[in-house]
């Protein structure tokens, strides 16, 4: 309701594959961004989420029915406003934290943009690996958000540092904090590209008729050989360690999954 052209629509899939047709401009697009956001609680296209609400009013609402085959069916919902923050509601209730409606709903878009994968810089594929990867792991949503809020607090001491050396401690504090909430995401990240490489790679053989090999490889700013989470944390914090004095020069975290 009230999103991007549509007053109001409410739609019916049915089984199997869906094609939506139709003129430019009648909104194809609009509904698989609804579609999306449900799914990922972002728009695939909106710089900012306020994009998505209809000229003239207040807020955009997308709402979804969502069946299973073994599990009840759960009714989804995300409202988008302009005087409040953006929040989701799962079977009527409302959620402490829209992130929680990530894995109810999974989805991928691919379209024209996305050709950026493979061409554009490497923010476009860790922007892909996140929403993938957060979609089957709530735990991996959590670290990643506790990780950028952690590297955003470093950056601002390291910058401070220039001028007050004496925050020495303060930055032990927020490098104790990248390190604990990156090595999680470097752990899923480098399982989720060993997964994707092999199916990448028997879909490509497919349609190349065997003729070419393609190859997927994650190339993290922190080594990863290894699992363990707390082995992952101490390579981390080697890595850290090694460029503390450029990072004060340049005021910035220059190692981690956000580096990748």
């Amino acid at each position: 309701a009230r999103f991007r052209n549509y007053e109001l629509l409410e739609i019916q899939p049915g089984p199997g594959l869906n094609i939506l047709v139709g003129e430019n401009g009648q909104g194809k697009s609009n509904l698989l961004e609804a579609i999306y956001m449900l799914a990922t609680t972002k728009s695939f296209r909106a710089s900012r989420d306020v994009e998505v609400i209809q000229t003239g009013n207040q807020e955009a609402v997308a709402f979804a029915e969502v069946e299973y085959d073994e599990l009840p069916s759960r009714d989804l919902e995300i409202t988008i406003s302009h005087s409040d923050r953006k929040s989701a509601r799962v079977n009527g209730a409302r959620t402490s934290r829209v992130i929680d409606l990530i894995g109810s709903l999974n989805a991928v878009f691919f379209g024209a943009l996305d050709l950026r994968l493979v061409n554009g810089e490497p923010s476009s594929r860790r922007r892909f690996m996140d929403l993938a990867i957060a979609q089957t792991s709530p735990a991996y949503c959590i670290a990643l958000a506790a990780y950028k809020r952690s590297v955003d607090h470093r950056n601002g001491v390291l910058r401070e540092m220039r001028e007050r050396p004496d925050l020495e401690a303060s930055l032990d504090v927020w490098t104790d904090q990248i390190v604990h909430y990156g090595a999680p995401v470097i752990i899923h990240r480098t399982a989720f590209a060993t997964e994707l490489a092999t199916l990448a790679a028997e879909a490509h053989a497919e349609l190349s008729g065997g003729r070419e090999t393609l190859s997927v490889r994650y190339a993290p700013s922190v080594p990863c050989t290894t699992s363990d989470q707390g082995k992952v944390a101490e390579v981390f914090a080697d890595e850290v360690q090694r460029v503390r004095e450029s990072e004060i020069k340049r005021g910035s975290s220059l190692v981690g999954p956000h580096r990748d």
